[in-house]
C-alpha cells in the first residue's frame, strides 16, 4: 500500500511518535481491510470524522478514544482485539504530555473495549435495521442503543438477552 507522502507534523514528540505508529499500522493492514480513511469510516466509524483521523495520522492531535477505536478496528491485524494495547499506548502518550489535551472534547469519555457494541452495530446493519427500528423492537431509547454501539455505555444483561433473542447475537 502506498505510504503517506506528507510528513508527520506537530511540535509534540509523543504525538508525532504515536502518529508514526498509526501510519505503520495502516501500512501493514491485513489484506481485505479498508485502506483509505473514507473506506474505514464507512465500514466502522459512525461518528468519527475524516478530519479527526487525518489529524491523528498527521501528528496534529492525539486521537480521541473513538477515533483510535476506528483506526485500530480498521487496520490492526487483530482488529478490535488489539484495542486494549492501543488504548494503553494512547494513555502512556497522554501521560507523557502531562495529561494536557486541549484538542480533547470534554464529552470524550472512555470507550469500552469488550467489542459488544461494535458487534451489535454490525449485526444490526447486516439485518438492514436502522437504529430507530432496533430501539423500537427492543423497547429501549435510540440514544441508549447509540451509546452502547459506540462503546460509551455498557450493555446491561437484560439488554444483551433481548438482543440475543432478536438478533441472535451472543453476549
Amino acid at each position: 500500500m502506498p505510504a503517506l507522502t506528507k510528513p508527520v507534523r506537530g511540535d509534540r514528540p509523543a504525538v508525532r511518535r504515536f502518529a508514526e505508529a498509526l501510519r505503520d499500522l495502516r501500512e501493514s493492514a491485513p489484506a481485505g481491510r479498508p485502506w483509505s480513511v473514507d473506506e474505514a469510516i464507512r465500514s466502522c466509524g459512525k461518528g468519527v470524522t475524516r478530519a479527526a483521523v487525518y489529524a491523528a495520522l498527521s501528528g496534529r492531535a492525539l486521537p480521541s478514544r473513538n477515533t483510535l477505536q476506528l483506526i485500530v478496528t480498521a487496520w490492526a491485524p487483530n482488529g478490535e482485539r488489539d484495542l486494549p494495547h492501543w488504548m494503553a499506548r494512547r494513555a502512556a502518550c497522554e501521560r507523557e504530555l502531562g495529561g494536557h489535551r486541549p484538542e480533547q472534547a470534554p464529552s470524550d469519555r472512555p470507550v469500552l473495549v469488550d467489542g459488544y457494541g461494535l458487534r451489535l452495530k454490525h449485526r444490526r446493519q447486516e439485518r438492514g435495521m436502522s437504529l430507530t427500528a432496533l430501539a423500537r423492537e427492543l423497547n429501549y431509547s435510540k440514544g441508549y442503543l447509540s451509546k452502547i454501539e459506540n462503546g460509551m455505555r455498557p450493555a446491561s444483561l437484560e439488554f444483551r438477552r433481548a438482543v440475543r433473542r432478536l438478533l441472535d447475537l451472543a453476549e
